[in-house]
């Protein structure tokens, strides 16, 4: 999520001016991968607060003209002996808009000023039960306003900030300074603070790994001082030292689904084009068309695909709970990372592991501009509830989204279905980071929870590689330079893709294709049933599901829609196809049902694809009507394409 840090003096002179704004100056550039699309800083002692927020990473926040004048001012106006606090935000955008000053952090409301990490899921009822309105569109303004009710009751701060946690629900870490109370609060509820304190000062930051490198960069302030975790659910004024302060917890809003009148003609045409889908050759086993890459029919009408399927064979709990034994840690030490989506899969195997193995893992995230708000507050769930420190490595987001446009406005100059998989090519560094969060935080293991039956082989497939039976990271040495080639050649076809993304682009296939991808599987030992999975999460966390979706998965990325739609209008198929068939395989389905249901998931998800034009920036009608018009893999032309030699000649004329 965001990135909160600070420093506390229990002195001005403790440090000298140089070194606060070094140290002030690291720990903003350090929270910067967290989020990158605002940033603010807050200063206070016995007589000013000082609050100063814009919309600019922080990165870019600390060479600021403002920030340097602020800094430098408060400071030397700040009287020797006078404890100084200091709190700091780093902000990737849920709710608000930030170019409005408003909408961004630090966040003052009746004397209490903060910076919050997380999403606070139940803002809207706190707010109607304490008969009170919010002056931003933050969810972090509840939290004040709750901390403020109750001091002004009689409580004390910590009083305050603990029965204001109490109320929260969801996943936040939260740093406080109030008019009335002289010093600096931190609240968790899910592990994302830590503290360093030496003799001459105290600091905080949402990971330790950015308060590790302040210690090696600083000794002189902090060697031979630990890093700490904040207590989960505990106010920490630290008054007698340094005080300091956190706060954690989540966010919901409700959605609703509404086709919009201007999509009416695009619906007709997909109707039309239903028609022609709805002539195309299928399995008579499971529910795959004969526009599936390397698919063959024998003289029964049953693929290829059916005739070589090894059901999944799964260890069990037993098994599981023997093979993490080495990984496990005393004390309150993490002992793995998990990667987390926020989706439907990865929720429930954090649930397993903490729960039904007994992990302590670390969640990390990847947010490079695509994930929904809905995949946020569904992790802030179940971190909050399962008390597991949350790390989310937001990537330059504008970067990223403008990049998507790039090679959205290029793959529309000809939509060949097999450069589709390049819109995602930008969260291909989740493998990267991942492997530099594990190895930062001395981990000794990276779980993931994949569903084993949502394997998409016509992504590659499109392109002339058969994955076989492997999983498309696993593919021999000779597939990759294939694929490679591939998209070589169609860079070659359509000069639009040669623009400022190929380096971005080239750095999500080394990751996807050449790091190692070296983890341990949770669903090679716990069988993946979809409704234990969804009632779970459902049941025990509020997991949050998409009133538009007639499934819950792939709600929480933002690209699924639009990719989904261009499948399914190039090829006549989509994911929900070969998940559903090897549902069928698996005997979790019968045919009639798993064509009705791939049937209505396919249908378009107006709301959805409107979010991701809104977000990347183009004109939806426009592109949706630029992939009816295009050539087809199905209709008139689409006779004989059974034959594998037949069908790859289709792919490569289109």
């Amino acid at each position: 999520m965001c990135g909160i840090l600070g420093v506390y003096l229990p002195e001005k002179g403790n440090l000298t001016d140089a070194e606060t704004k070094d140290i002030l100056r690291d720990l903003f550039l350090l929270a910067n991968r967290r989020g990158n699309e605002a940033a603010g800083i807050v200063l206070a002692d016995r007589e000013r607060i000082v609050v100063r927020k814009e919309a600019m990473a922080a990165k870019l926040f600390v060479k600021s003209t403002k920030y340097q004048e602020i800094v430098s001012h408060f400071l030397d106006q700040a009287k020797p002996g006078s404890p100084l606090a200091v709190i700091g935000h780093a902000r990737l955008v849920t709710n608000g808009f930030q170019h409005k000053s408003d909408n961004n952090q630090p966040v003052t409301r009746d004397g209490v000023t903060l910076v919050h990490n997380g999403i606070v899921v139940n803002a809207e009822f706190l707010w109607r039960t304490y008969n009170a309105t919010p002056a931003t569109e933050l969810d972090s303004e509840v939290i004040a306003m709750l901390i403020a009710r109750h001091r002004q009751e009689g409580n004390s701060l910590t009083e305050a900030i603990e029965m204001a946690g109490s109320e929260l629900h969801g996943n936040a870490s939260i740093a406080i300074v109030s008019a009335l109370d002289e010093g600096l609060w931190l609240y968790s509820n899910h592990g994302s603070c830590y503290t360093l304190v030496s003799d001459r000062a105290a600091i905080f930051a949402s990971e330790r790994l950015i308060l590790e490198k302040i210690r090696r960069k600083h000794q002189a302030i902090f060697k031979n001082f630990p890093v700490d975790q904040a207590e989960l659910g505990r106010a920490l004024p630290l008054h007698e030292r340094f005080a300091v302060s956190l706060l954690s917890n989540e966010h919901c809003t409700e959605g609703s689904a509404i086709v919009s009148g201007r999509y009416r003609k695009l619906e007709d045409l997909s109707d039309n084009l239903q028609l022609a889908r709805d002539r195309l050759r299928r399995c008579v086993r499971c529910i795959l068309p004969e526009t599936m890459p390397f698919i063959e029919f024998d003289e029964q009408g049953v693929c290829n695909y059916c005739r070589r399927y090894q059901p999944m064979q799964t260890a069990g709990k037993e098994a599981a709970l023997r093979a993490v034994q080495p990984f496990k840690r005393r004390g309150a030490a993490a002992d793995s990372l998990f990667m987390l989506s926020g989706g439907r899969d990865s929720c429930y195997g954090l649930h397993y592991a903490v729960t039904e193995l007994g992990l302590k893992p670390i969640a990390y995230t990847y947010d490079w501009g695509m994930i929904t708000d809905l995949a946020r507050r569904n992790a802030s769930r179940l971190c909050g509830a399962l008390g597991i420190e949350h790390i989310i490595v937001a990537a330059d987001i504008a970067w990223k989204r403008t990049n998507v446009r790039k090679n959205l406005f290029a793959w529309l100059k000809r939509p060949v279905v097999g450069m589709i998989p390049l819109l995602m090519a930008g969260d291909k560094q989740y493998f990267y980071y991942a492997h530099t969060i594990r190895r930062a935080n001395r981990l000794p293991v990276t779980l993931v929870s994949e569903n084993p039956l949502e394997l998409t082989r016509f992504k590659a497939g499109f392109c002339g590689v058969n994955e076989g039976s492997k999983r498309i990271f696993e593919i021999a040495f000779r597939d990759k330079v294939k694929l490679l080639l591939y998209y070589l050649r169609q860079y070659g076809l359509n000069p639009r893709y040669l623009n400022s993304t190929l380096v971005d682009n080239a750095f999500a296939f080394a990751a996807s294709y050449f790091l190692p991808h070296e983890m341990f599987h949770l669903f090679r030992y716990e069988q993946w049933e979809e409704n234990k999975v969804v009632t779970t999460i459902i049941d025990n966390y509020g997991w949050e599901t998409d009133p538009e979706a007639k499934s819950t998965w792939r709600i929480g990325d933002g690209t699924a829609a639009f990719y989904n739609y261009a499948y399914y209008t190039l090829a006549g198929l989509t994911e929900n196809d070969t998940l559903r068939s090897n549902q069928i395989r698996e005997g979790m389905l019968n045919r009639d049902e798993a064509l009705a249901l791939a049937r209505a998931e396919n249908e378009p998800r107006w709301q959805s694809m409107e979010w991701y034009a809104k977000t990347i920036g183009f004109n939806l009608v426009e592109a949706l009507a630029t992939i009816n018009r295009a050539p087809k893999l199905y209709g008139n032309k689409a006779a004989n394409l059974s034959a594998p030699n037949a069908f790859m000649n289709r792919v490569q004329e289109l």
